[in-house]
């Protein structure tokens, strides 16, 4: 499944929670505002499982759920995550399906500050978020990257 962007909205910081079950849940703060139960999807991505929550009535994304992680997948890199220059906000998403192919580009990876989700080869054109979270966009507006900045000993307990 592709991921699109199809507007940003203003939005306050989401609430990060970690543990060692699930291991990072990005809840923004309209997820306790919405009329209806949001709409879900779920994305397996590199060995990672997440959950994608958005707004019916918008797209607008209201909470990301890393669900599982396959440890062994993971890359670990000991350089800090590179935080992008971004456009704050929260990112109002589309979604279609597709081929297997583009399955084989995804990579998770972890640095001590960090995850890092690479979601397609496509560079970045774009930079969507706040300090927490950034999303990268390519000049399709495809969802190419996911950036979830944590504190060395949130890394530590989602993801030993």
């Amino acid at each position: 499944m592709s991921v699109y962007l199809a507007r940003v909205n203003q939005s306050h910081s989401p609430q990060v929670e970690v543990d060692e079950h699930v291991p990072v849940t990005l809840t923004w703060p309209r997820y306790h505002r919405v009329a209806e139960p949001p709409a879900s999807m779920m994305l397996e991505l590199g060995g990672c499982l997440f959950e994608v929550k958005t707004d019916r009535s918008n797209g607008e994304l209201i909470e990301l759920i890393l669900v599982d992680v396959q440890r062994r997948n993971l890359v670990r890199v000991p350089t800090p995550l590179e935080w992008q220059d971004f456009t704050p906000g929260v990112p109002c998403l589309n979604s279609e399906e597709e081929s297997e192919e583009s399955a084989n580009s995804m990579q998770a990876r972890l640095h001590p500050d960090g995850f890092h989700m690479t979601l397609s080869p496509e560079r970045v054109a774009q930079w969507i978020g706040d300090q927490n979270c950034i999303f990268g966009f390519s000049s399709s507006d495809r969802l190419t990257d996911i950036l979830i900045r944590l504190s060395p000993e949130d890394a530590g307990l989602a993801f030993s």
